[in-house]
């Protein structure tokens, strides 16, 4: 299994069109080289990176075909706070990312925090929500049944929400029980420092 992760509202924070002064703002240069990591959760990619226990790690994310920056700021983002991912996947904006979603017979899965992405990627794939605080608000995600994790929970409570929440997924959709261990668990889990130096929040 893959684990995908999104970046606009996931790995970083989105900025609405009502907080920008014009909606061109999204066009100009350093938008998307400047947004604001989310430092819990990309910590906790991280660290699931680091452990192995994915197929591998990478990233998904859509991007601005009309701008002359989206595409390299991205770039230009994840070299400084996430080199560790050098699998880069982008698609143009309105793409569908469910293709990812399945690798001949493996199941893999999206972490994202929108809710269009998550539903047309869960019939073939294991979707994540990712509440960031701006979104889920018409509730077509139904966290009662289907995984999700919370952008100001501390990078373990992340983690451990992805590893049980792909778990929960495959054991109710598919009958596959124990994709990851309880030992896997709390090795992942485990292994997050309590205190950690940081530079700028990112544990290096």
């Amino acid at each position: 299994m893959k684990l995908y992760v999104d970046m606009d509202g996931t790995l970083c924070k989105w900025r609405a069109i009502t907080e920008l002064e014009s909606a061109n703002d999204i066009y100009k240069k350093g938008f998307f080289r400047d947004a604001e990591p989310q430092f819990n959760v990309l910590n906790a990619i991280r660290q699931l990176s680091a452990a192995q226990v994915f197929e591998s790690v990478e990233i998904l994310s859509a991007y601005l075909t009309d701008s002359d920056y989206a595409l390299t700021e991205k770039n230009d983002w994840l070299d400084y706070w996430l080199p560790e991912i050098r699998v880069r996947n982008f698609i143009r904006c309105g793409e569908s990312k469910s293709g990812f979603a399945r690798n001949g017979d493996s199941i893999n899965a999206l972490l994202d925090d929108y809710s269009i992405n998550l539903h047309e990627w869960d019939t073939r794939g294991v979707g994540i929500k990712l509440l960031n605080g701006i979104n889920n608000n018409y509730g077509s995600w139904d966290r009662a049944l289907k995984p999700c994790v919370y952008a100001q929970d501390r990078e373990e409570r992340i983690v451990e929400g992805i590893l049980r929440g792909i778990n929960k997924k495959l054991e109710r959709d598919y009958s596959w029980h124990g994709f990851f261990t309880e030992e896997d668990i709390e090795e992942v889990v485990g292994d997050i420092p309590e205190k950690a130096e940081t530079k700028g929040g990112v544990v290096r």
